[in-house]
């Protein structure tokens, strides 16, 4: 019976302080989860810089597309306001009165749309877009216009 006891004790006291952790047990978890965190950080940060890098591809191919459309929308204005300014000439060259006054009218209203196109150069997308159907509107309109008076 004393053997008994003693080995149960024993076997106690094994398990006992089997069961219990030391510090450097916990600290060697803490650490471990420390770098499985850091590790997750990582992945984190770089998926971020994928992000940003695509991100800024797609910056440059609208920045691209837009310096595009600015070129070919003031190529096609350019050839409108030719057509514009040889009716303005025609109209011009008639010699009634109206006709005259109607040609300085058309003219100012011409020279007020160019300043505009001018100024819109410089103007962000969504300016630009919209300033953009606002000279197509006017181009439109003296157009009707210049028709009209001929």
């Amino acid at each position: 019976m004393k053997r008994t006891l003693v080995a149960t004790l024993l076997f106690g006291s094994l398990i006992g302080a089997g069961c219990e952790r030391s510090e450097t047990d916990r600290a060697a978890d803490n650490m471990q989860g420390a770098r499985e965190e850091l590790r997750e950080e990582r992945k984190d940060v770089a998926e971020e810089v994928r992000d940003t890098t695509k991100e800024q591809r797609d910056v440059a191919e609208a920045q691209r597309d837009l310096a595009e459309a600015r070129s070919e929308f003031t190529k096609a204005i350019n050839e409108r306001t030719a057509d514009i300014d040889a009716k303005l000439d025609q109209l011009a060259s008639k010699t009634d009165a109206k006709s005259q006054e109607t040609a300085d009218k058309l003219r100012a209203a011409r020279d007020q749309v160019k300043s505009e196109i001018v100024a819109m150069r410089d103007q962000s997308a969504e300016s630009w877009e919209r300033t953009k159907n606002k000279i197509n509107r006017q181009l439109d309109e003296l157009n009707r216009q210049l028709d009209d008076a001929l």
